[in-house]
């Protein structure tokens, strides 16, 4: 009996659906260089004419990095504002790529002259090297209750890129002012020339939030001068399992996170050098990521009372250095909440964000203690209190030792560092420098507002909403103390992020590798009776896959599926093995 799909036009159809995956590859591919062009472009042609040189090397390319993308964003919203024609965007694309020529002998200039620049290129390009080949072993996503959010964004990109209406609901339940649009519209800039393919979107998704590991080398110097901090750093991005499932996961929090990280790390050398430039960048950048996600609100709320307490104290060039934050933060701002407003009134817009819509009803007391309960939920591992597991019930052993990893690892603020990172972090030493009012000011108050801004009742924790940035910045810090902490301890974290590693991203991607093909024709009996024997969120994804009929980057390269396993595993033996070799270095014995 012949096979479904044998003969003549079984072949034809086999060599159809090749050609459309190489074509879908070119898509990403194109997408990937597109991207690039986006990210070290525009930005660096304006920031050498404001700053000049009075940014370090290293500064510049964070900042140069900050701003293209900006200017990216304010592009493509004019597009879609002014309805104008797609063959903009190829306009908007040509100038990125001559500005990137005009400013290579620039930037060649201080890639030869800044040892600290050099490092920080190679890092990102590894961790970036490293993103991409998590996310070729992707099939389906899966992990806690992680569910929807890939496809709503990538809804959003479309949404933009071809004008869509304004009363438009993404998966048929968020409006358009749920959520800010920069990530989306800069994702719909790089989708208009490669293409719409969902691959070539989750290449530019990883690849932008692949950029949260600059502004964490930038903010090293802040703590430490030591020559390892940045090697460190890398292999602690590498390792680190939080990081590993949102760099793949197609949303905007790490991209958000890099202009947090990058606002912070320009305010506090600003504030420290007496940089007015610096200042003000820090603003713009923390107005940025409030433009990715409203998770950074927090983050420029602190900073702002910070910088009007200072300027209140200080008068004279302090309380200028705030006018002049205030103005551009305030501007770049209102090109998308003051739209917002003017398009569906203030009420609409507040009403649509998840924080208002999901705290409609309650009291002022009860969201006060449903803010205690998640904060006690964030800071204590779910696995050691009593709380409700059933919507991650299920009959695979491998999915629920997955799953009980995925949720601490994702959603507790303090072991999203990683078993190794908490130990850097949290190990007291002997005669350690004193932490600054500033690092501990932001500390709390970004994490009790961060939690209490979600107004969901967050039974595995809430880290993974609005603390990410402070998970990153925690992750600095750990890796800036390294060379203070006895040989010992050092050990002892090389041994757990090894852990984090099998555990929290070995683990994870053996089981999105998998695929769940035909789900919609599988009988469902949860949990007993499930694809793959896993939870009800991922045969959710593995649906939602189907019958928007999505084809992944990991879909397309599945037949390399073992050889970018051992070449992530390898990566991760690398950063390992670098951390091992550190640890018979000078430091605190």
């Amino acid at each position: 009996q012949r096979r479904p799909g044998g003969g003549p036009a079984g072949a034809r159809g086999a060599v159809a659906r090749l050609e459309a995956g190489s074509s879908v590859l070119d898509s990403a591919f194109l997408a990937a260089l597109l991207c690039a062009a986006a990210i070290l472009g525009p930005g660096a042609v304006l920031l050498r004419s404001v700053a000049g040189d009075r940014l370090r090397p290293a500064e510049f390319l964070v900042g140069s990095v900050g701003l293209s993308l900006l200017l990216v964003y304010g592009a493509t919203w004019a597009i879609y504002l002014l309805d104008a024609p797609r063959a903009a965007h190829s306009v908007v694309a040509a100038v990125n790529v001559l500005a990137l020529l005009g400013c290579l002998p620039v930037l060649r200039n201080l890639f030869s002259s800044s040892k600290e620049l050099r490092r920080m290129l190679a890092s990102w390009g590894v961790f970036s090297a490293f993103s991409l080949v998590l996310l070729a072993l992707v099939r389906t996503y899966s992990g806690g209750t992680w569910g929807g959010d890939w496809l709503e964004h990538y809804q959003r990109a479309l949404f933009f890129l071809d004008h869509g209406a304004r009363d438009t609901k993404f998966l048929g339940v968020w409006t358009l002012p749920s959520r800010p649009p920069a990530m989306n519209l800069i994702e719909a800039h790089v989708l208009a020339s490669a293409g719409k393919s969902y691959p070539a979107f989750q290449v530019v998704s990883t690849l932008l939030s692949a950029l949260v590991i600059l502004p964490a080398l930038l903010l090293t110097r802040l703590f430490t001068r030591a020559p390892e901090r940045l090697a460190v750093l890398a292999a602690l991005f590498v390792l680190n399992p939080m990081l590993a499932q949102n760099v793949t996961y197609s949303w905007t929090k790490l991209f958000a996170a890099f202009y947090a990280l990058a606002g912070i790390a320009f305010y506090a050398a600003g504030i420290r050098l007496g940089s007015r430039v610096r200042v003000v960048l820090g603003f713009v950048f923390l107005a940025g990521g409030v433009l990715v996600h409203y998770s950074i609100a927090p983050y420029f709320l602190f900073v702002a009372g910070w910088e009007a307490v200072r300027a209140f104290r200080s008068r004279g060039r302090a309380f200028a250095d705030a006018a002049w934050a205030a103005a551009t933060s305030a501007i770049l701002l209102v090109t998308w909440l003051g739209w917002s407003a003017a398009a569906f009134g203030v009420r609409g817009t507040l009403a649509a964000t998840s924080t208002v819509a999901q705290g409609t009803g309650s009291t002022a007391g009860g969201l006060a203690w449903n803010t205690a309960r998640n904060v006690w939920w964030t800071l204590i591992p779910h696995a050691l209190l009593d709380v409700d597991r059933s919507p991650v019930a299920q009959t695979n052993v491998w999915g629920r030792l997955r799953d009980t990893c995925f949720l601490t690892y994702q959603m507790n603020l303090v072991l999203s560092l990683g078993l190794g990172g908490a130990l850097l972090l949290l190990f007291p030493r002997k005669n350690g420098a004193p932490i600054r009012a500033f690092w501990m000011a932001l500390t709390a108050f970004v994490a009790i507002t961060g939690i209490a801004v979600a107004t969901e009742v967050g039974t595995y924790g809430l880290a993974h909403l609005c603390l990410q940035a402070l998970v990153v910045l925690g992750l600095t810090a750990a890796a800036s103390r390294w060379s203070a902490l006895p040989a010992g301890i050092r050990r002892l974290a090389v041994v757990l992020f090894a852990i984090d590693f099998a555990l929290g991203i070995a683990l994870q991607f053996a089981l999105e590798s998998r695929p769940m093909d035909h789900v919609s024709a599988f009988v469902v009996h949860w949990p007993d009776h499930m694809p793959l024997g896993l939870s009800w969120t991922a045969y959710a994804n593995a649906l939602a896959k189907e019958q928007w009929d999505v084809t992944y980057l990991g879909d397309l390269v599945a037949p390399l599926r073992g050889a970018a396993a051992l070449a992530a595993v390898a990566v991760a033996g690398a950063a390992l093995a670098r951390l091992w070799r550190a640890t018979a270095r000078t430091g605190a014995e």
